[in-house]
């Protein structure tokens, strides 16, 4: 008993020395964290006390080969490392919410980068992160075989530049819900495939030319009730979707040809406001060739969209594959009766067809009072109305002068006529002259009947002739 005492006293140090000289990377994630657990291929670790969590692939704390689900929840701050989960095969999804600070390393979210895959139609992971903060989303954080990538309502200051790239064909969605995104860089989304790329929600200060570039969408592209602030030219280069939705968005500035996006389908510009637009921001929509020569022209909606400032032609749509149909235009701008025949003129251009004729049916401004009427009505209203006034006016103007004229013309007639009456009657005097006997001008003594004054209408010189009365004698008596 003694010697077997002995023995196993002198084995007890011999396996504390093996145990303290092993490789420390036999413990694991689910050992060395106690908010973490493992169990049936599942890691689940919920931080109930203010923990942080480290996935890893190699070290003291590396991730199982066995665990095909991971997820995590209310963590004060998660690392994940390059390539932790690159040799996971049995893994199928990660899921990470309520995470104050998540920061990723290049490489975090690389699975299965084999292109041997690529031949068969493998899943790939689906990766989910809810109310998180992400600082920075470096190069090369997404590869490999995903078949989902969904972010909500998730906080992002920096996504660089290959930040998802080298993504395997199988992709079914990528989506950003609910995120504030500050910064996105040249060339962020680069060359992958996927059947639905979706931004719903949420903000983007800035994005860059050349953001979304070589990016094929076989099904949907969609970006609905998201507020980005400056969107430069070639931003979003997109070929292939089917459906191209662009809705309830509020984009401060666009530049020319912001979308580069080429549809297999119908594209829908609907509910969306563009304070600030510059020349042709639609132009670079187009249908592709092969799809037009089988399909034909498709439809582009443009309706209830709200514009502030605008350049000359700022919508400009490729009607060589689309026949747009544009309503409910409201520009959010005072009603001018100068303006407003710039704004339809000027605002809209096809590439190949003529401009749309009564665009000032489907367009609105705003009026005084605080409510929008249509351009036409408007026009009828108030512009039409002021030049007919302006022309009343005028009109009033020229009817008194030629009045005036016209008075001063018979004033002047009748004063003629009047004066040729009236010139050449004689007056009382002279009458009188001529009738006096002491008068050398008068050579006969005309006695007037009655002893009135007798004046013809006409100047007449009416001659009497008197029988002169013969002398009587008169014989007087002495």
């Amino acid at each position: 008993m003694r010697i077997a005492a002995a023995g196993v006293l002198l084995f007890l140090p011999i396996l504390a020395t093996s145990a303290i000289l092993s490789n420390p990377g036999d413990s694991t994630i689910c050992d060395f964290t106690s908010a973490c657990s493992c169990r049936d291929g599942r890691l689940h670790c919920r931080c109930d006390h203010d923990e942080s969590v480290r996935l890893a692939g190699s070290g003291h704390d590396w991730l199982p080969t066995t665990i095909g689900t991971i997820t995590i929840e209310n963590c004060r701050e998660v690392w994940v490392m390059g390539k932790a989960l690159e040799k996971l095969t049995p893994l199928r999804s990660v899921t990470m919410s309520n995470i104050a600070m998540l920061y990723l390393e290049s490489e975090a979210f690389s699975w299965d980068t084999s292109r041997v895959l690529d031949s068969y139609n493998n899943p790939g992971i689906d990766v989910r992160i809810f109310n998180t903060t992400i600082v920075n989303i470096p190069a090369y954080a997404f590869e490999g075989h995903f078949h989902s990538v969904v972010l909500e309502r998730v906080k992002i200051a920096t996504i660089q530049a290959l930040a998802f790239s080298n993504i395997a064909n199988n992709m079914e969605t990528l989506e950003f819900l609910n995120c504030a995104i500050e910064t996105v860089e040249q060339q962020a989304f680069k060359k992958f495939n996927l059947d639905q790329l979706k931004f719903s929600g949420g903000s983007i200060d800035v994005m860059p030319s050349y953001s979304l570039t070589g990016i094929t969408v076989r099904n949907r592209l969609i970006m609905e009730g998201l507020k980005m602030g400056y969107v430069r030219s070639s931003a979003i280069k997109v070929d292939g979707p089917r459906v191209f939705r662009l809705e309830n968005c509020i984009i401060d500035h666009l530049e020319g040809d912001a979308f580069k996006v080429t549809t297999n389908g119908p594209v829908y510009i609907e509910d969306n406001s563009f304070p600030d637009l510059s020349y042709g921001v639609f132009g670079g929509i187009s249908v592709d060739p092969r799809y037009l020569a089988t399909a034909g022209r498709q439809e582009l909606y443009f309706k209830n969209n709200t514009l502030y400032r605008f350049s000359d032609f700022a919508l400009l749509f490729n009607t060589s594959g689309f026949r747009p149909e544009l309503s409910r235009i409201l520009v959010d701008r005072p009603c001018s009766c100068r303006e407003v025949q710039s704004w339809i003129s000027k605002l809209v251009k096809f590439s190949s067809l003529p401009p749309p004729v009564k665009l000032e049916r489907q367009m609105t401004c705003s009026k005084e009072q605080g409510y929008n009427i249509l351009i036409e009505e408007f026009e009828r209203k108030n512009c039409t109305a002021a030049a007919g006034q302006i022309t009343l006016v005028i009109l009033m103007i020229i009817l008194t002068l030629v009045a005036l004229i016209v008075m001063c013309l018979v004033g002047f007639y009748f004063y003629k006529r009047h004066s040729k009456k009236y010139m050449n009657v004689p007056t009382n005097d002279a009458i009188n002259n001529r009738l006096s006997v002491l008068s050398t001008n008068s050579n006969h003594i005309i006695v007037i009947p009655e002893g009135r004054v007798y004046r013809e209408t006409e100047l007449h010189v009416v001659e009497e002739h008197l029988t002169p009365i013969p002398p009587t004698n008169v014989s007087q008596h002495v």
